[in-house]
């Protein structure tokens, strides 16, 4: 039985060793898959580069205002007047005045008239006032002058004004135009006299009271104050004016003379 064991077994062996090898497996290598790197597809996104549009400056079309310059008021004409009882002139006046109303809300500017009559006035020699009245149209001027011992001066001034339907009267009573006795009063500088609601632009008074002969011209000029300041500062900017040429004179002279002085070492 051993044996036959063993023979069984070997044989059983041998058939599964020959059912083994014919059946060997057979072991394929798959193919290895190569993973292509796919290129890259991103677009770029192109740079915009904007550039800044040069800035337009719009020119302005505003138009300058022209300045308006108010021309000066034209001065009034000037006029004479002689005041004479018989064989005495007693009032001289030569004058440019202007006069400014003003009645509710209108104001009303006009000139003193040469041809204003002085018909009215009074010498009244014997006494210590004197009258020069001055009347033209609807307008009269007067002016009152006094003395003292020393003194002739204008007391006070009025100024008759007609209208159509009332006559306005203008009154000022400050002492004016005062000069010592036998002199008269001048004065180119403009003034005025303010009475109420009517003003006296004067722009030029030569005046003079009180004479006591029939002579050709006025006495001897007292100027008034804002003539005298005018008539010191042009000295003053003449001596300046003279003193700066000199000094430009002297200074020429220094540099020629050095100039000269340098060319005759240059030469030697």
């Amino acid at each position: 039985m051993n044996f036959i064991s063993k023979t069984v077994f070997l044989l059983f062996l041998f058939v599964a060793i020959g059912y083994v090898s014919s059946n060997e497996t057979t072991v394929t290598d798959l193919p290895t898959t190569t993973l292509s790197t796919k290129p890259d597809t991103t677009t770029e996104i192109p740079t915009t580069t904007s550039s800044l549009q040069p800035t337009t400056t719009i020119p302005s079309t505003t138009t300058p205002v022209p300045v308006t310059t108010v021309a000066p008021k034209p001065h009034p004409d000037e006029g004479s007047w002689n005041v004479t009882d018989g064989n005495v002139t007693c009032i001289r006046a030569k004058m440019q005045i202007g006069f400014m109303v003003t009645l509710g809300a209108v104001t009303e500017t006009f000139a003193l008239s040469p041809n204003a009559s002085s018909d009215g006035s009074n010498c009244n020699v014997s006494n210590v006032t004197q009258t020069l009245v001055l009347s033209y149209k609807n307008y009269i001027l007067t002016f009152i002058f006094e003395k003292d011992s020393k003194n002739t001066f204008v007391k006070n001034i009025t100024f008759e004004y007609d209208l159509s339907k009332s006559r306005e009267l203008f009154y000022n009573d400050t002492q004016l135009f005062e000069v010592k006795s036998g002199h008269s009063y001048l004065c180119r500088s403009t003034d005025t006299v303010v009475m109420g609601n009517a003003t006296l632009e004067i722009y030029k008074i030569q005046i003079q009271a009180f004479g006591t002969a029939k002579e050709d011209g006025f006495n001897t000029a007292q100027e008034c104050e804002a003539d005298d300041v005018v008539s010191d500062v042009i000295p003053i900017v003449v001596a300046c004016t003279l003193a700066a040429l000199i000094i430009l004179v002297l200074i020429a002279y220094l540099v020629g003379r050095r100039r000269s002085r340098q060319k005759g070492y240059t030469s030697v």
